[in-house]
């Protein structure tokens, strides 16, 4: 079916959720209110590693309204992993007898309001027997540093070795080797809505949770081990979600909160994060260091990479060795070597837990990456467009997980770009005299579309049509805020030949929603996308077979399209389908209820590509860094909705200059957070927006659903390193350390000329 065929896919409607988001209708965890509802709050620890000696909560048990106090002592201390379907690693508890990391929970109390619960809180006494910390991962490696844990030996949480090929002799065989070491922050996600979750145990020993998980049935699943119940006596409910980016991949604030709920049976409990906590305690991006080398022939062939990694996880295992085992994934999944060895270590200290983030592992292996490929098109003497054209991988080519790609879109991407930004005009200008001076840099990524075959990939739907011609999409798809609920309404529309205002969505709710493993690793369209084809396909099927009778020609004469069947080569012969679905259950012997089903594991991932080119102004005096423009040249396979893609790609574009300029959790000497709020964390503000400018490539996936493939994260991968080399152009000086700050930008300027 040609573009211009579709009247649901390509067409940006409006989102599913926007009207009652803009009228401030729609309900928030923290908006939730319940008969009877307590209140729960966590008393955090000071110290960056202490063993807990003793807790005293009987002054707070005394208090009038407090209904229960937590501690170890009387809570589950089964240790859990929050990461999606990580199991291997489990060292972190809810309550423990030595905390980790400043900012590490305590204590926890329930109470009847928010000011008792305050309250009792400064009542609790606790003896702390402080002991010795480490936050520097390479320092924790080192014999006898600080144990984070009891065990791994030298706190080394995972070690990874893979590649291919024949590593010492491709560098033998290099013309050129290039060397260099980078380092990447731990940036935090800064989603608008701080985590609140409700917990209730009802007197049936059911457990109904409403909280802002990416993953509601991996949630359940989790939440059900952790506290000995069965799957089905746990319930998930979604209320809308303010953003994600990663933050709420699994169990996040649910453990605290259904502890607490199980305490006080029968009664709901709203735990809710201040910012400041949301800062200290929840997971951020994995700080990352890279020691690259790369050999290569005079021709600009690459022979060699090797890539030696020392990972922060922080002080528990989430996703331990999944972001760190991905990142060397994105790293050689890139360019054409034939030899190749990816090897990192990922360490336990004593700061808050890294966790999935936005690009999982590619931001950090693509950041040294992009910039080590300039290095080698300056060599050689070639446009770093040039040397792109001529080394990425193509279709048929082996990429990310051993697959090959099925589609290619980056030489499209690379040119559309060049052309956009001025590439050639802007590269060859002198601006040396110049207090203000510009520069442009390029950088590419490819970034898959799911996790398959690395995890298990599983989303089912099902589709019921309704007695006026209207579709339910019961779906187990979290939406929060990429717009995937209004994506995937498309495509059932388009496919069942329905208006799209006539796909109501039926939100994510485990006692109701079809099983799906979540929103994360921009899986929903490509993947949640075809399980709702095919359930769409299966009852559009239905309706075709039921109107076949009352045209009198066969199936395949036939086609649905904006709520009419009709003859192929008879367009003015046809039938509503809300006669159909109408008749379908009112009518004796009518067959029933039209149900679309659909139980969908893939068996492909179609990788999308991404070429970034920036223009940045550096001012020599100051060191500010102005990002000027941005151009965004994305290959999507196909755009189901443009808006919502152009959306997702500008403020991922964003959320990298964010990571590439300003964001860093900073740690002062003794483990705590010195910047944990909006004020202190600098993100870019609507000041430092610059002009993005999006380019969409249609490179038409054959795997996809209409040949659309994933767009969540990689609008963000290669921002870093287009920026850097930006920088590199306007002022002759590499940066391998992010943030790229102007006291960066001055120490290295500093005593030096510029001529």
């Amino acid at each position: 079916m040609m573009a211009e065929e579709f009247f649901a896919v390509g067409k940006s409607f409006p989102r599913k959720d926007s009207l009652e988001k803009a009228i401030g209708d729609g309900l928030f965890g923290a908006d939730i209110r319940m008969p009877r509802m307590l209140v729960g709050k966590i008393l955090r620890n000071p110290y960056a590693h202490a063993r807990i000696l003793r807790v005293h909560t009987e002054k707070a048990e005394r208090l009038p309204g407090v209904k229960s106090v937590l501690t170890a002592k009387n809570t589950t201390t089964r240790p859990f992993n929050s990461a999606v379907y990580q199991e291997q690693l489990e060292n972190q508890r809810i309550f423990d007898d030595e905390v980790r990391f400043v900012g590490d929970a305590v204590a926890g109390v329930v109470a009847v309001n928010e000011e008792v619960a305050e309250v009792a809180l400064g009542l609790i006494e606790v003896e702390y027997k402080p002991l010795p910390a480490v936050f520097d991962p390479v320092e924790s490696m080192r014999p006898g540093a600080p144990r984070v844990h009891s065990t791994p030996d030298n706190n080394i949480a995972a070690h990874l070795d893979f590649g291919w090929g024949d590593i010492d002799a491709g560098f033998k065989e290099a013309d050129y080797v290039f060397e260099d070491t980078f380092s990447t922050s731990g940036q935090k996600h800064c989603q608008l809505e701080p985590d609140a979750c409700i917990a209730r145990y009802g007197l049936d020993g059911q457990l109904s949770v409403w909280t802002p998980t990416q993953e509601p049935h991996i949630t359940r699943f989790k939440l059900a081990r952790l506290f000995d119940l069965r799957e089905s006596q746990v319930r998930i409910i979604n209320p809308l979600i303010g953003g994600g980016f990663g933050a709420r991949n699994a169990l996040s604030i649910e453990p605290w909160c259904v502890a607490m709920a199980l305490k006080v049976k029968g009664r709901p409990v709203r735990l809710q994060y201040t910012r400041e906590e949301d800062f200290v305690t929840r997971v951020n991006r994995f700080p990352m260091i890279y020691n690259l080398k790369i050999g290569v022939k005079k021709s600009g062939s690459l022979v060699a990479m090797r890539a030696d990694v020392v990972a922060d996880a922080g002080a528990y295992a989430t996703h331990v060795p999944g972001v760190v085992a991905l990142s060397g994934s994105f790293l050689l999944s890139r360019y054409k070597c034939q030899n190749t060895k990816f090897l990192a270590d990922v360490v336990y200290t004593n700061k808050q837990p890294a966790g999935a983030f936005r690009g999982y592992g590619n931001p950090q292996a693509t950041f040294g990456l992009e910039v080590m490929m300039d290095r080698v098109a300056e060599q050689l003497g070639v446009d770093p467009v040039e040397i792109r054209l001529n080394n990425h991988l193509g279709v048929g080519d082996i990429g990310l997980f051993q697959i090959p790609f099925s589609s290619v879109g980056i030489d499209e991407c690379l040119k559309k770009g060049a052309e956009a930004i001025g590439w050639k005009e802007k590269m060859s200008r002198t601006n040396v005299q110049l207090t203000h001076r510009r520069g442009v840099g390029v950088a590419i990524s490819t970034h898959g579309s799911g996790g398959w075959p690395a995890i298990l990939e599983h989303t089912a739907s099902l589709i019921t049509i309704n007695p006026d011609g209207s579709a339910n999409l019961i779906l187990g798809s979290t939406d929060m805020g990429q717009g995937c609920w209004t994506s995937l309404s498309q495509i059932a529309a388009e496919e069942l030949g329905i208006r799209f205002e006539d796909i109501i969505v039926i939100r994510p709710d485990t006692s109701v929603s079809l099983y799906d493993s979540g929103s994360h690793a921009s899986r929903q369209v490509y993947v949640a996308g075809t399980a709702v084809k095919i359930a769409a396909a299966n009852a559009k099927r239905q309706l075709l077979e039921r109107a076949s009778k009352v045209l009198s020609v066969s199936v395949n004469d036939l086609e649905a399209k904006n709520g009419e069947i009709y003859i192929k080569n008879a367009p003015e012969k046809s039938v509503a389908i809300r006669q159909l679905a109408a008749d379908s259950i009112v009518k004796m012997g009518a067959c029933g209820q039209i149900i679309g089903r659909s139980s969908y594991e893939p068996k492909s991932n179609a990788p999308s590509w991404q070429a970034t080119f920036a223009e940045v102004e550096v001012d020599i005096e100051t060191g500010q860094v102005k990002v000027v423009k941005l151009v965004v040249a994305h290959d999507i396979g196909r755009a189901i909705n443009p808006a919502i893609v152009e959306g997702q790609i500008q403020g991922a574009a964003l959320q990298g200059i964010g990571y590439t300029l300003t964001e860093d959790l900073l740690l002062t000497k003794d483990g705590k957070i010195p910047n944990p709020n909006f004020t202190d964390y600098k993100i870019p503000s609507t000041l430092e927006v610059p002009d993005i400018e999006v380019i969409l490539v249609e490179s038409n996936d054959p795997t996809g659903p209409f040949g659309a493939k994933g767009v969540g994260e990689q609008g963000l991968v290669n921002v870093a390193p287009a920026i850097a080399n930006a920088i590199y152009s306007a002022i002759g000086k590499r940066f391998k350390e992010l943030p790229i700050t102007p006291e960066t930008i001055l120490r290295v300027l500093k005593d030096q000329v510029i001529q």
